[in-house]
């Protein structure tokens, strides 16, 4: 966690999610001259007059990434905290598109409309969905290559419906090694393959796990743990 505060009062809220672009470090405090909101897609600067400081505000290369806590706002300055990303996650989007990407992961066919529902439930969220569908159709990646972009993502979403995949599995289990957030969704179908069946009692207790009845439930559900999971990327 970092102590920051800006001159003058600026627009900030708890869960915010900022990347601190210019300002004066001094061991775990930042007086910020300028930073860009995600949440709200704006830029702040403060009135930092660098002339009259014996250290006048640098660039930060890389920015700073947080979400933004404890807010105590004063009549020539604004003070918070800010937590910062977790160790061991890819990059974070900084160019003002989405900040995370998440992972679509299950079987194409026979859960076309659960895919698409799913992406635009990430897209809702604020994230930015990988999945195999979501590329041009004349670049599209081999199915068995999609696995290698779960190393840029930092969300990882796989829906089950009846039948046992392979490929969705070593998904999985790329995720699992990788440390990503596994949020499961299990159609309520019948005649679900016993192998299927084992793999989600073996799973169950250790991912976020929520039941679907329709794609459009399932869209709901999506974009409410992917917000969640947004947070948790945070210390």
């Amino acid at each position: 966690m970092i102590q920051c505060w800006i001159d003058g009062q600026v627009l900030l809220s708890h869960g915010q999610i900022i990347e601190i672009r210019r300002g004066i470090r001094e061991n775990n405090t930042i007086r910020v001259a300028r930073f860009y909101s995600h949440t709200h897609k704006s830029i702040f600067t403060s009135r930092i007059n660098g002339i009259s400081m014996l250290h006048p505000p640098q660039q930060f290369d890389p920015v700073i990434i947080g979400m933004v806590t404890d807010i105590n706002s004063r009549e020539n300055r604004t003070d918070f905290n800010l937590h910062q990303i977790r160790d061991n996650l890819p990059p974070f989007n900084t160019d003002g598109g989405p900040l995370t990407k998440t992972f679509i992961s299950s079987r194409i066919d026979g859960l076309e409309d659960e895919r698409l529902q799913s992406a635009l439930g990430i897209c809702e969220a604020g994230s930015q969905p990988i999945y195999w569908e979501g590329f041009p159709a004349e670049s599209r990646p081999a199915e068995n290559v999609m696995i290698n972009r779960l190393d840029e993502c930092h969300i990882y979403v796989v829906i089950f419906g009846v039948e046992y995949s392979e490929p969705t599995i070593l998904e999985y289990r790329r995720a699992e090694e990788l440390g990503r957030e596994r949020l499961c969704f299990v159609k309520d179908i019948d005649g679900r393959q016993q192998q299927l069946t084992d793999f989600l009692s073996e799973i169950r207790n250790d991912v976020v796990y929520r039941r679907f009845s329709s794609p459009g439930e399932l869209k709901v559900l999506v974009r409410d743990a992917v917000v969640a999971s947004i947070e948790n990327l945070f210390e």
